[in-house]
């Protein structure tokens, strides 16, 4: 029983790991042109990065600061959350 709730732990982390790769791909590769500027896929309003930014990313379009530390911070976030559902996933199918 407990090897199959590891198998059920890494189906649902795997999962999760695709979405969250949709939603980078979605916010930070997709941009359409409205009336007023440029959006994001998410809808966000994007604007031209700051000059520190700039000289990392050339070409890059901005979606604020705000949004910006929302999707680094939940980045980070889920990349422990799913690591940590991948290392009991492995716990529990007995894989170490």
């Amino acid at each position: 029983m407990k090897k199959l709730w590891g198998y059920i732990i890494l189906g649902i982390a795997l999962i999760s790991i695709v979405g969250f790769i949709y939603y980078v791909f979605k916010g930070y590769f997709i941009m359409s042109v409205g009336d007023d500027g440029f959006y994001d896929g998410w809808g966000r309003k994007l604007y031209d990065p700051p000059g520190w930014m700039e000289m990392i990313w050339s070409g890059f379009q901005f979606p604020g600061y705000k949004w910006f530390i929302i999707d680094v911070v939940g980045f980070w976030i889920f990349a422990a959350v799913c690591g940590g559902l991948i290392k009991l996933s492995a716990h529990l199918r007995g894989v170490e």
